[in-house]
């Protein structure tokens, strides 16, 4: 199962590159939601970052009980079920079930990110703070990596005063950022609109890919089915497929959000879920940029809830 649960957690794309804007699933005006409208003529690049920061701004905090996951890899494929919660800026934490077991637990707070997989022989808690992410050349792979799966979600804003570039196809208009990754290479991320009038549950926004300097596909998001949060009004994915193209063994993730919503939290809730805590209660840790274990005592630089460095 090594190869596959590698394949479902760096599908996860949970720990993001810092500063990874929403990359969502949204319906046009026949389907509700947003109310903005994308333009099918020549949309400039304020148009629509304008259009996909009215639907995240209506977020504040979800959750999602029923995560429905098909991970496949080569051949090999296995499902999965997990819990999703989701708390501006940077709250979040994934875990995952696999055939009996813990597979997958994935987090995040407002200092540090963590991830930890059943397969991984050392059995390490793998963390990083967001200061030390963004001093660069932090070896994190892409997929683990919080903040994609946050702007998977179609929750984070970009930046309004950003740099972009649009490109117009005959069916798509294409909005392109240039970013770096941890390592510093430098990456295009790149979000498709569909420029035809869609239905409801139809994504009017196709899809989203990370690029590598040879214009490269390492990281697609594409948007099968949204769904719209009643209380509201905004548009969320239900049904979305996550490819990594490159590689010997193609790996894909498939999750369904039923009954993802719109939450308040309260704040012994967010004190329980967005904190290593209890993974390093068993687990050893491992810093992410320091390349070392953690003390004997497992914890580590064990981060509070959006908080601050722990007393000595």
């Amino acid at each position: 199962m090594k190869k596959l649960s590698a394949g479902l957690v760096l599908s996860f794309a949970v720990a993001s590159l810092a500063g990874c804007h929403n990359w969502k699933s949204i319906i046009g005006p026949n389907g509700g939601g947003a109310t903005g409208k994308v333009p099918n003529w020549n949309p400039k690049a304020e148009d629509l970052v304008a259009y996909l920061n009215d639907n995240a701004s209506r977020v504040k905090a979800i959750q999602c009980n029923a995560v429905q996951i098909d991970a496949r890899q080569g051949l090999t494929g296995i499902g999965a079920d997990g819990l999703l919660v989701f708390e501006k800026p940077r709250n979040l934490r994934l875990k995952a079930r696999a055939v009996g077991k813990d597979a997958v637990d994935i987090g995040s707070n407002g200092d540090e990110f963590w991830y930890w997989m059943l397969d991984d022989p050392n059995k390490y808690v793998y963390h990083c703070s967001y200061g030390d992410l963004a001093k660069g050349n932090v070896p994190v792979p892409a997929f683990f990596q919080p903040e994609l799966l946050i702007a998977a979600l179609g929750v984070q804003e970009y930046n309004p005063q950003g740099k972009y570039d649009v490109k117009i196809n005959r069916d798509t208009v294409e909005l392109h950022e240039a970013t770096l990754s941890p390592q510093g290479a430098t990456l295009t991320k790149v979000v498709t609109f569909n420029r035809a009038q869609v239905g409801p549950g139809q994504p009017q926004v196709q899809s989203l890919a990370l690029r590598d300097d040879k214009n490269k596909d390492i990281l697609v998001v594409q948007y099968l089915e949204v769904q719209v949060d009643k209380a509201t009004n905004a548009i969320l994915p239900y049904r979305m497929k996550i490819l990594l193209p490159g590689g010997k063994d193609k790996a894909e993730l498939t999750l369904k959000l039923r009954d993802l919503r719109e939450v308040e939290i309260a704040p012994q809730q967010g004190q329980r879920l967005f904190t290593r805590a209890d993974l390093m209660q068993s687990k050893p840790g491992f810093d992410l940029a320091r390349q070392r274990p953690d003390t004997a005592t497992g914890l580590g630089d064990l981060r509070p809830v959006g908080g601050s460095e722990p007393k000595r």
